[in-house]
């Protein structure tokens, strides 16, 4: 008789189950908020994004500043730090190449983001009102102030319009670490309308020459005194409208929980001058008089805005023009240009000068 005798190794693995208890934060109070309170922001506006804007440039920004809201108070279970919180939702277009935090569109070349105290979404900022407390109260509503922005986030734009279908949807959270609550969530409705406009030079502007007469030395009682003023001024033509839009930095409108207030900025052209006869002051705007063998000395060209030095132009910066809204079609840069006395003894010659000059609109 052979006796098997079977040995068996139990192995016993021990697991040790670890967690950390999260704090429990709900809606709190009576009479308070009680939940989630979800908006529909309305868009409806044309903006111009001409080709100067640079990429990375915010075309349009829109703050968002709750008004006439219900007391808000949270509760959590334990003390500790409370924090706010800002995401998306919902983003139906994909993040751009330009920055993973600005989402497309749909139309090329235009993106957006949000924004809260400076830090783009998703964001989570702690609450220096409530610190180290289970409850946190706001008497007054929380007015969840901050901001979308569009921004030119490619070379090339075409103009569209974007639905705000395509735009994302947002939630503003309120609590602790791993228990937010949601307070808000934004989302859009309408059109927003984008025309890519641009302008001609005339051909009596492209190839200029300024008729600045003949004057006498006698006509100069002293460095700074000058002639009357020569028209200079730059015409555009052709030019499609330009209803603006807020690439100097100001904001485009403001949503209170209700209704959207429009303010938006005119576009700007900007106009760089390069002066090929050289600077003799450029705070002043005083470019140099040609080299000739027979020029004159004693004197320059200064060139002004309007017919005064009320408007002298710095020559380190390109000069800035607020353009129509109106659809003009021909649209004149204004540019005056007088000789000028800048040296004690003025001595009579030919006194001409070059420029160039380069038209950006924002």
């Amino acid at each position: 008789m052979i006796i098997r005798t079977w040995f068996f190794m139990i192995v016993v693995s021990l697991f040790v189950f670890c967690s950390n208890t999260l704090a429990a934060c709900y809606f709190y109070g009576v009479g308070t908020m009680s939940g989630t309170q979800k908006f529909t922001v309305p868009v409806s506006l044309t903006l111009s994004v001409p080709p100067g804007i640079q990429n990375g440039q915010t075309i349009y920004q829109q703050n968002i500043n709750l008004q006439n809201i219900r007391e808000l108070m949270i509760k959590c279970d334990t003390s500790g730090q409370f924090l706010f919180d800002y995401d998306y939702l919902a983003t139906p277009k994909p993040a751009s190449t330009l920055n993973s935090k600005i989402y497309e569109t749909g139309v090329p070349g235009i993106g957006i983001k949000f924004s809260a105290s400076g830090q783009d979404f998703p964001s989570t900022q702690n609450n220096t009102d409530c610190s180290n407390t289970n409850l946190c109260k706001y008497r007054y509503g929380w007015n969840a102030i901050s901001s979308f922005s569009l921004v030119k986030i490619a070379d090339n734009i075409a103009a569209g319009v974007i639905t705000g279908s395509n735009l994302p949807t947002v939630s503003y959270n309120f609590g602790q670490e791993g228990n937010l609550v949601n307070i808000y969530q934004f989302s859009f409705t309408g059109n927003i309308h984008i025309s890519v406009p641009t302008c001609d030079i005339s051909l009596a502007s492209q190839h200029m020459t300024v008729q600045m007469g003949k004057h006498y030395k006698g006509n100069f009682a002293g460095v700074g005194t000058g002639t009357d003023w020569k028209d200079a001024s730059i015409i555009l033509i052709n030019c499609t409208q330009f209803y603006g839009n807020s690439s100097a930095g100001d904001s485009g409108a403001t949503f209170n929980g209700t209704s959207t207030t429009y303010s938006i900025a005119p576009n700007r052209a900007e106009l760089t001058l390069k002066v090929l006869s050289g600077i003799e002051d450029a705070a002043n705007g005083i470019m140099k008089i040609d080299e000739h063998p027979q020029k004159a000395t004693g004197v320059g060209i200064q060139l002004s805005t309007t017919r005064s030095t009320s408007g002298k132009v710095d020559l380190n910066n390109p000069l800035i023009y607020p353009l129509p809204q109106d659809g003009s079609s021909t649209i004149a840069i204004p540019l005056y240009a007088r000789y000028v006395q800048t040296k004690n003894k003025v001595q009579g010659g030919v006194a001409n000068g070059r420029l160039e000059y380069t038209i950006t609109y924002q």
